[in-house]
């Protein structure tokens, strides 16, 4: 939803104080991740997604960094 993705922004660019020598990890980052994931898998299997897997893979794209939050 757009709130989750307005939450989500906030918590990815305050990553960016804690490791200024990381590489981009805002949310243009995750953005290419769930770019990189629909190249991979094809528009024809993403078809095939239910709106359930479909929150479930985008969700992983915006939170697969969580880690750096810690």
């Amino acid at each position: 939803t757009k709130d989750s993705a307005a939450v989500l922004q906030k918590m990815l660019e305050s990553f960016l104080p804690r490791f200024p020598d990381f590489t981009d990890h805002t949310i243009l980052h995750s953005m290419d991740v769930l770019e990189y994931c629909n190249m991979l898998i094809g528009e024809k299997q993403i078809e095939r997604l239910s709106a359930a897997e479909c929150y479930v893979l985008i969700m992983s794209c915006y939170l697969h960094d969580i880690g750096m939050g810690i």
